[in-house]
């Protein structure tokens, strides 16, 4: 009884597992119809490049003016000052420099020099 039990809960799984060998019947040939696109699709058009990237001008503010630079000094004519030649060795330290002078002086005659007189010499 036993072994009977067991065969019939054997060939029960079998039948419902799909086991079981089906008997085949004649064969036939199906013939189906061509098949027909839905839709035509298009081609995807790639996208166009984006414009490049130009950073703006910067915004520049104008600077204010510089104020002029001095190129000369007053000087006081002293006793012994004997012309542009003397003042130029005494006070730039190259007596070579006297056409300086002369050229911020144009009105002043160096052999007429006044003690006390003020004059333009470049600055050092």
């Amino acid at each position: 009884m036993r072994y009977a039990l067991i065969t019939a809960l054997v060939m029960a799984s079998v039948a419902a597992a799909g086991c079981q060998k089906k008997p085949e019947g004649p064969k036939t040939t199906r013939i189906e119809p061509p098949v027909r696109p839905i839709a035509t699709l298009k081609p995807i058009e790639q996208p166009k490049p984006a414009p490049p990237i130009v950073a703006p001008e910067p915004i520049v503010e104008p600077a204010a003016p510089l104020p002029p630079v001095q190129t000369w000094k007053w000087y006081t004519v002293k006793a012994g000052d004997k012309g542009f030649y003397a003042i130029a060795r005494t006070q730039l330290g190259d007596a070579g420099r006297w056409k300086q002078i002369r050229d911020l002086n144009p009105d002043v005659d160096s052999t007429k020099l006044r003690v006390g007189q003020k004059i333009k010499i470049p600055v050092k």
